[in-house]
């Protein structure tokens, strides 16, 4: 099985791919990665993040994709990037799987209860990596 954990942050994704053979081994894949725009009002730009978004997942051919949900209300300091959400948006136009929205809670709270036997590869990943330890595991 295949997953992919993606976190949104600011103007650029980042997304973690794990794999779990067929004796329960998981491995962290090279296909993990990071991208994002300079600029969101840059039609150019929002297009060529929605063809690299498109062409990454249809390359990594995932069974399952998690995104970390955002509070889109809250507000101050915690608010979200309004350019994230233009990012989370094209992720979800995304065709041949469902995206399916998971709260870092429930993560937290999964990973309070079992422990994570694999470690992230580059420490800006960790949040993406939990996303997709859990996807793996539930």
């Amino acid at each position: 099985m295949k997953v992919i954990g993606i976190e949104i942050k600011s103007t650029e994704a980042i997304l973690v791919v794990l794999e779990k053979d067929t004796k329960g081994d998981i491995k962290q894949t090279t296909e993990s990665t990071k991208f994002g725009i300079n600029e969101s009002e840059n039609n150019i730009q929002v297009r060529q993040f929605m063809q690299q978004v498109k062409a990454s997942l249809d390359n990594i051919n995932a069974d399952v994709i998690g995104l970390i949900a955002r509070n889109g209300k809250a507000k101050g300091t915690m608010m979200p990037s309004p350019y994230s959400f233009k990012l989370e948006g094209i992720f979800q136009l995304y065709e041949k799987n469902e995206i399916r929205f998971i709260w870092p809670q429930t993560v937290s709270a999964f990973l309070k209860k079992n422990n994570c036997i694999v470690e992230v590869e580059k420490k800006y990943q960790t949040n993406a990596f939990n996303l997709a330890y859990y996807l793996l595991n539930i």
